[in-house]
């Protein structure tokens, strides 16, 4: 009488082809794919035709520039965004499609009808889609040249979406949509992250201990801006206004402490845990509060020259922050020891 196979060993599983070091399921086979290819090249060619279009306006200071009665700025705005959102949907493993469409159709609505509110709601959708585009799109990273790559790449795409932010013109209050905009953008992205990380139960001790403390520094730093604004009292808001000019005169421009402290350490942290474990993409999430501050930075009173400063000041000063957070979890042991772990590639959905 024939017997049952008994179920795999927990050795045999590991060594399933089909499952990855960190026991993430391996992405398919590279095969030569040139439509995925030519379409995103595409998407590149006419994302950055859109943000230089719109660069070339802001230069010119004709933000109401029209053509035939067709605002320049906005329409381009709308198509950028557009974009944007359909390369979020295709990283994200949804319907491109639908997204174009959907983001066409509201976006255009926002710009033929020039209501000040849907305005408003078009260019928060640029900064929060781009804020999270910006960071979906990072690949782990195994060297140092890796990571500032990765970093680099989450700021240039944060910037061309602050292109589109921009150009819509919309009347807002810079305070509100900083907040509103970082609080959607993080959101948006733990929520897809939460996939490709494994799920809250992955993240371990080393994890929750990495994620509570970049919850606690986002806090205290909202908390702490918030309060100063609301309750400080005159002479300390003037000191401290009057230290920011100075500077700002000094170097041209200063880093946003939110960028330097949380976003951009956290973009150095994940893509090199996510190099060896999955859980890093929750770390990568709050690469977010890097990203933000870029997409709103033009609308919210800065000039691209203090704003490329700015972030440039923020980078560097994150990335030896970030470095030295990840040297310490090597030396603890919590960094993980294990392989290279394969992930999608940029032009392919994370799931």
């Amino acid at each position: 009488m024939a017997h049952d196979a008994p179920p795999p060993s927990g050795l045999a599983r590991v060594r399933d082809p089909g499952r990855g070091p960190a026991g993430d399921a391996l992405p398919p086979p590279r095969t030569h794919d040139r439509q995925r290819t030519v379409l995103a090249t595409a998407w590149t060619l006419l994302a950055l035709a859109a943000a230089v279009g719109l660069a070339a306006v802001r230069v010119r200071a004709e933000a109401d520039l029209a053509l035939q009665g067709v605002p320049v700025a906005p329409t381009l705005s709308a198509a950028l965004t557009t974009l944007l959102a359909t390369g979020l949907a295709w990283r994200t493993g949804g319907r491109p499609l639908v997204a174009a469409v959907v983001g066409g159709l509201l976006t255009a609505t926002a710009v033929v009808t020039g209501y000040d509110p849907l305005l408003a709601g078009a260019a928060l959708g640029a900064a929060v889609v781009g804020a999270a585009l910006a960071v979906l799109l990072t690949v782990p990273a195994r060297s140092l040249p890796a990571v500032v790559r990765e970093v680099v790449l989450a700021l240039v795409v944060a910037g061309v979406a602050a292109l589109a932010t921009w150009g819509y013109g919309a009347p807002v209050d810079d305070t509100r949509l900083s907040y509103v905009a970082l609080g959607l953008a993080l959101l948006l992205t733990l929520v897809v992250v939460h996939r490709p990380a494994g799920g809250v139960h992955a993240l371990g001790r080393a994890g929750v201990l990495l994620v509570l403390g970049g919850v606690l520094l986002l806090a205290l730093s909202l908390a702490y801006a918030w309060a100063l604004q609301r309750w400080g009292a005159p002479s300390l808001v003037a000191d401290v206004t009057a230290a920011r000019d100075r500077a700002r005169d000094l170097l041209g421009a200063v880093p946003a402490p939110l960028q330097v402290l949380v976003g951009v350490p956290a973009l150095v942290v994940g893509v090199a845990v996510r190099d060896r474990r999955r859980q890093g993409w929750w770390v990568c999430a709050f690469g977010t509060t890097a990203t933000t501050p870029v997409t709103v930075g033009l609308v919210t009173g800065d000039d691209a020259t203090t704003l490329l400063l700015a972030t440039a000041y923020a980078a560097a000063l994150g990335l030896l922050l970030g470095l030295l957070v990840l040297g310490l979890l090597r030396l603890l042991g919590r960094a993980g020891s294990r392989g290279h772990r394969p992930e999608p590639s940029r032009i392919r959905a994370l799931r």
